[in-house]
C-alpha cells in the first residue's frame, strides 16, 4: 500500500509526523473537521465535500458530507488497504483485493467488473475508475469518452496509478510514466527515474528519485485566456520534494512537502509561497510526515 502524506481538493489534508491528519481550506461540508480521536493514519484522500483517512489497522474514517460518513459506517467491519475519493463517489480496496465503490453511479462507476480480483490500489477520475492489481495490471471502467478506459495492451509491471479527470497516468517498475485518455498525456520524452505520480484535473506531476518534480499537461493560466498545452512548470530549484499533489480545483497550483517536512505551494510562474489565498494558508508550525511518497 502506498502512503499518502498530502491530499488536495478545495481543501488540503496532510498527515503529520505523529500520524494525525490536519486539514484546512473550504469547510462548507465539515470536510476539515477531522475527528479528534483519529490517529495512526496511513493515507488520506479528499474531494470537494469530504475527506477520507485510512488507519494503519485498515479502518476507513470519513468526515464531511453525510454520504461519506454512511460509507465509512458501512465498511466498519472491513479491513481496507487503499482509498480514493472521486468527484461524487469513493472507491476502496479491501485486504481480500476486492474493490468497493459507493456514490453517484453515472457511467456505471460503481459497477465494479466481476472478474476484477487481487486489487492493491485504486484511483478515481471524474466519471471512471482505475484499479491496480497485484501482478501490475491496470483495469479501468466507467465513462470512456476519451479512451481513458482503454488500457494499453502491452502495459505491464505497473506499480502506481493516478487519474486525472479523463486520463490515467501509470508508473512502471522501471521508473517510466505511461499515460492514456484525453490530450493531457504528453509525457516528457526524457523523463526517467520516477518514484511517484499525482494527477490533477488536466495536469500530472512526477516525483523523481533525486527529489525533483516534473509537470506536464494542460492548464488554465491566470495571465492568458484559454488553454496552453505542453507547458511544464517543474519544482523550484534547490528544493528537494518528498510528496506532491495537484489541487483538484486549482489546476495550476501544486502542493508539495519538502524532505524537511515543510509544506509549500508553487504555480505556473514558479512562484513559491506558503499560501495562495486565505483558504490555502498552511497552519503555523505544521510539519508533515516525510519518508513516504504520495499516490493520489
Amino acid at each position: 500500500m502506498q502512503n499518502q502524506t498530502v491530499a488536495c481538493s478545495l481543501h488540503t489534508c496532510v498527515i503529520t509526523s505523529e500520524g494525525r491528519v490536519v486539514c484546512w481550506g473550504d469547510n462548507e461540508h465539515g470536510q476539515c473537521d477531522v475527528p479528534p480521536d483519529l490517529e495512526n493514519v496511513a493515507s488520506v484522500s479528499c474531494n470537494q465535500t469530504y475527506s477520507a483517512a485510512l488507519t494503519a489497522e485498515g479502518r476507513l474514517v470519513c468526515w464531511g458530507d453525510e454520504a461519506s460518513r454512511a460509507f465509512s459506517t458501512e465498511l466498519e467491519n472491513e479491513k481496507i488497504i487503499a482509498v480514493s475519493c472521486g468527484m461524487h463517489y469513493t472507491a476502496v480496496v479491501t485486504t481480500e483485493g476486492r474493490v468497493i465503490c459507493r456514490g453517484d453511479n453515472r457511467s456505471k462507476l460503481c459497477d465494479v467488473p466481476v472478474d476484477l480480483e487481487n486489487a492493491v490500489s485504486v484511483s478515481c477520475g471524474e466519471n471512471f475508475v482505475a484499479a491496480l492489481t497485484a501482478d501490475g495490471r491496470v483495469v479501468c471502467w466507467g465513462d470512456n469518452e476519451y479512451g481513458q478506459c482503454n488500457v494499453p495492451p502491452d502495459l505491464m509491471h505497473v506499480k502506481a496509478i493516478s487519474c486525472g479527470w479523463d486520463f490515467v497516468a501509470a508508473l512502471t517498475a522501471d521508473g517510466r510514466v505511461v499515460c492514456w485518455g484525453n490530450d493531457e498525456c504528453n509525457v516528457p520524452v526524457d523523463l526517467e527515474n520516477v518514484v511517484a505520480i499525482s494527477s490533477g484535473r488536466v495536469l500530472t506531476a512526477a516525483l523523481t528519485a533525486d527529489g525533483r518534480v516534473v509537470c506536464w499537461g494542460k492548464y488554465i493560466g491566470v495571465r492568458w485566456h484559454g488553454s496552453r498545452q505542453g507547458e511544464q512548470f517543474n519544482s523550484p530549484p534547490d528544493v528537494k520534494i518528498n510528496s506532491v499533489c495537484f489541487a483538484n480545483n486549482f489546476y495550476y497550483v501544486i502542493t508539495a512537502i519538502t524532505t524537511e517536512g515543510e509544506i509549500i505551494y508553487w504555480n505556473y510562474a514558479g512562484i513559491v509561497q506558503k499560501g495562495l489565498t486565505s483558504k490555502h494558508l498552511v497552519p503555523d508550525g505544521l510539519i508533515a510526515r516525510t519518508g513516504n511518497v504520495i499516490l493520489l
